[in-house]
Order: structure tokens, then C-alpha cells, then sequence
């Protein structure tokens, strides 16, 4: 697991599935203490003073070794919330009006369970995600992309007044419990309250990937069943599944042990199920997560798949324009330099993956793997000359908030410092900006 804010999240070069062989500690200069098979050692060299390096030497997802050098530091919480920003088209001669759009990164379905009715900034979910959507909206924003990659999902009762932000007061997810007994979600309570309203109009887009799971995939699902937004990615998860964790005999089996046991299963609206399916995207992105073994239908004697009967929901009618949205998307992914390169990379890696042979002599089988890892490097160097060419950033957008947060002038520098950095990192990711031209193509259909 990589902690979210964490200084190995921050730095971007680990990643979950990565195998850390060997941690080394700069000693004196130039000097580096190495520990290896030592897991206690290996800890301690981990953990040291703020701003000091610590080497990784990494088995990569795909086979490579390769040093990672991370700078130690504390954990930044507000990478745990939620963010936003207002990417713009690039102003282009002679054009007033520049098209727009609200990015909104959820890392997780997070609440505070010790005090679930907390209203408080960073204490749920919903009401950071309400924030957002308002502070957009105040922009003249009609457009939103939400980020659920990398959310392996959360509390059930956020993803469901989520959901009525953009649906309204309507059914989200069922529930199965063990007796067979199906319970439609929201209950009529959990409907007639402010985090039940719908406040946002405009066109969604969800970006999901492999790891976007449980609560990330009903969000999805119920935006999918309602035909109330268009999910980007790749297929999701597959857990469908809810589990409860109970403490075990102290007397037996000692203190701190507990057994995890599924209670119960979640189905979509339309009685179909997530469980080790997942949410398939109306329009599909390419990427690299889908050549490693990560999702529930991995995993050993999970639970099947099935399907139970259809609840009442009111969706709206089915978006028209998406025939035409996947293919214009398709277009442009298959002349991608980027996508082109990402392909020929999930290519040679799946083809490694499938190797059965191998030589018995160190010296040939190091030799292979370097040569494997000199095609990748190759075309890893490609991949990183993309540039995003679409949108630039509202650099006023919550600045007076961000003022306002700041005790002096040095937290607010802090802070833009941050905000930039997440700024650069967003401009890099070609996901994002072919997101960000699904949905100006949709402006685009619908004014013909």
C-alpha cells in the first residue's frame, strides 16, 4: 500500500505490486548503507531525518529492476481530499469565449465514522465534493470531469449522496443480504435531506481504471444505469462484495486478531452486479494496469457473478452522442504518438509475461532482462515526451480560499507551491486531456 500524500505518492515512481528488494540509507557524501532480506532493518533505514534520501531498489510490476530514490518527508493530508481546478482550452485567435471544464480528484470515499454527521470541511466526502461542484459552478463551469483512478472506494452512504448530486432523489445500489433479502438504496430518509438534491446539470465524465473499486464502482455504475454521465477508462475492480470484520477468542487465538467475513453483496439498479465484472467504460482508454493481474477476478473461490431483479429508478433517456464520442476518441487515441508507444510497451510486456523458457545461466537470463529493460527504457522515453496541448489552469480559481486557509504568507506560498506542483503533474497525463476533449466534442455535437 502507498499512503496517499506520503512522500513515495508524491515522489510517483512506486507504484502498488512493485517488490522493494533492497532499501540503502546515505551514510556519509557519496556513501550508502544497504539492507536486504532484514525486514526490521530494512524499516529503520526507511525512516529517518525530513529531507534526507533513501534509495529503493525496486522489482517493477513489469520484471524491470530499477533504484528509486525518494526523499523523506512528512504526509500531506490534503492529498487524502478531495481537489479541484478549472482546466481551459488554450486561447486560440480571434476565439472569445474559451471552453472549460472542472476536474475534480477523489481519492477515496472518505468519511469520519466517530462522527459520521460532521458538516465540516475534509470530513466527509460529500461535502467536499458539494464544495467543489459549487466553487465550479460560481466559475460558469457546465462540464465536469471525476477522477475515481486509483479509489478503491469507502463509505456507502457517501457514494450515495454523490450520486444524488448529479441524479437527484432516486436509487443508487441494491443490497443482498445473507438471508437473500434485497434492500434498494437510498431508504426514503436518506433521500429527504440537503446531501439528497441534485446540484449539478451539467455533462459528467468519470475516469476510472483497474483499481477503482467498491463504492468508486457504484458510483459509476449508478451514473452508468442513470445515463447520466459517460465512464472513461478501463473495466474497474469487480468487488461487489461487503465484509465485516470481527474480533476473534483473545483466549485462543491471541490478542489483535480478527476474521473478515462478507455480509453482504451489492447489485446495480438494473440487477446486474459488479462482483468480479466490474463497470465496463462506454469509451475505452489503453493503459498499462491491464496487463498485471489486479482485480477481484484474480483473486481465489471468489464469489460468482449473478444478477437480481431490476429496481424502480427513473433514468434519463440514453446518451445519443456516444457512438460518435467512442469514435472520434478511438481516432485520435490510435494517432496518438503517446497511445501508440503505450501499446507497443503493453505488447512486449504482456509477450514477456507469457515466457515459459528461460536460461539456467545467470550471466544469459541477467542478459535477457537487460535487454528487455533497455526496449522498455526505450519506449518509456517516448512515452514521456507527451505534451498535453489542450488546457492551461485557472490560476485564480480558489486563491482567496487558499488565502484565507493560510495563518501567514509563507503557509499561502506553501500552498500555491503545492497546488502548482499538482497543477504539473495534471498536465502530464494524457488521460485527463483526452477527457477534456470527449467533452468538448459533446459541446461541439450538440450545438449542430
Amino acid at each position: 500500500m502507498i499512503f496517499t500524500g506520503g512522500p513515495a505518492y508524491r515522489q510517483g515512481e512506486l507504484e502498488v505490486k512493485d517488490e522493494i528488494l533492497e532499501v540503502s540509507q546515505e551514510v556519509t557524501g557519496s556513501k550508502w548503507q544497504s539492507a536486504s532480506g532484514d525486514l526490521i532493518r530494512a524499516i529503520s533505514f526507511i525512516k529517518g531525518p525530513k529531507d534526507t534520501p533513501v534509495r529503493l531498489k525496486v522489482k517493477k510490476k513489469n520484471g524491470v529492476i530499477k533504484e528509486i530514490i525518494i526523499k523523506r518527508g512528512t504526509i500531506n493530508y490534503d492529498f487524502f481530499f478531495s481537489k479541484s481546478a478549472i482546466l481551459e482550452e488554450k486561447r486560440l485567435k480571434g476565439k472569445k469565449n474559451k471552453f472549460k471544464v472542472g476536474y475534480i480528484k477523489l481519492p477515496s470515499f472518505y468519511q469520519n465514522f466517530q462522527k459520521p454527521n460532521n458538516n465540516q470541511e475534509n470530513s466527509r466526502c460529500s461535502i467536499d465534493i458539494r464544495n467543489d461542484i459549487n466553487d465550479l459552478k460560481k466559475n460558469n463551469v457546465s462540464n465536469i470531469i471525476l477522477d475515481l483512478r486509483g479509489n478503491g472506494g469507502g463509505s456507502l452512504q457517501e457514494v450515495i449522496h454523490m450520486v444524488n448530486f448529479f441524479v437527484g432523489p432516486d436509487t443508487v445500489v441494491q443490497v443482498r443480504d445473507k438471508n437473500g433479502q434485497n434492500y434498494p438504496l437510498p431508504q426514503i430518509s436518506f433521500r429527504n435531506t440537503v446531501l439528497g438534491k441534485r446540484i449539478f446539470d451539467g455533462e459528467l465524465l468519470v475516469l476510472i481504471d483497474n483499481i477503482s473499486a467498491s463504492a468508486s464502482e457504484i458510483f459509476a455504475a449508478a451514473i452508468q444505469d442513470h445515463n447520466r454521465g459517460i465512464i472513461v477508462g478501463i473495466d474497474s475492480f469487480g468487488k461487489g462484495t461487503v465484509q465485516n470484520v470481527q474480533p476473534l477468542p483473545s483466549k485462543i487465538f491471541g490478542e489483535k486478531n480478527a476474521i473478515k467475513c462478507t455480509i453482504q453483496k451489492f447489485y446495480r439498479i438494473n440487477g446486474t452486479t459488479t462482483q468480479k465484472i466490474g463497470v465496463v467504460p462506454d469509451i475505452y482508454f489503453p493503459m498499462i494496469n491491464e496487463v498485471y493481474d489486479v482485480g477481484e477476478k484474480f483473486y481465489k473461490n471468489i464469489l460468482p457473478a449473478d444478477k437480481i431483479k431490476k429496481a424502480p429508478y427513473n433514468p434519463l433517456p440514453k446518451i445519443n452522442q456516444l457512438v460518435v464520442l467512442k469514435e472520434m476518441s478511438q481516432e485520435r487515441i490510435q494517432k496518438s504518438l503517446f497511445f501508440q508507444n503505450l501499446n507497443q510497451m503493453i505488447t512486449l510486456i504482456k509477450k514477456n509475461k507469457q515466457k515459459t523458457k528461460f536460461p539456467l545461466s545467470y550471466s544469459k537470463l541477467k542478459k535477457e532482462n537487460n535487454l528487455f529493460k533497455k526496449k522498455l527504457d526505450k519506449i518509456e522515453e517516448k512515452m514521456n515526451s507527451y505534451k498535453n496541448l489542450s488546457f492551461i489552469f485557472n490560476k485564480k480559481y480558489r486563491l482567496n480560499k487558499l488565502r484565507k486557509k493560510s495563518l501567514n504568507n509563507k503557509e499561502f506560498q506553501d500552498r500555491i507551491q503545492t497546488r502548482d506542483e499538482w497543477h504539473s503533474k495534471l498536465l502530464k497525463d494524457p488521460y485527463i486531456e483526452e477527457s477534456f476533449k470527449i467533452l468538448k466534442d459533446l459541446e461541439m455535437i450538440k450545438k449542430i
